[in-house]
């Protein structure tokens, strides 16, 4: 019962972090405009998450 309660926090977690990411892109782009490039922006979150998931996993 407590593995799938933990499963459930991991999965909200992951959900607040990708919304909180696609926030934060979609600020970026507003503020820079055309001038833009969205493919480094999100090279980095992806990076940014492998990491997070990484750390993760090393803490349990």
């Amino acid at each position: 019962m407590s593995g799938y309660g933990l499963k459930r926090i991991v999965m909200i977690y992951k959900r607040i972090l990708a919304t909180i990411l696609l926030m934060a892109l979609i600020t970026m782009i507003i503020i820079k405009g055309r001038n833009f490039r969205i493919s480094e922006i999100y090279r980095r979150s992806m990076k940014f998450i492998e990491n997070t998931v990484r750390d993760r996993k090393l803490l349990h």
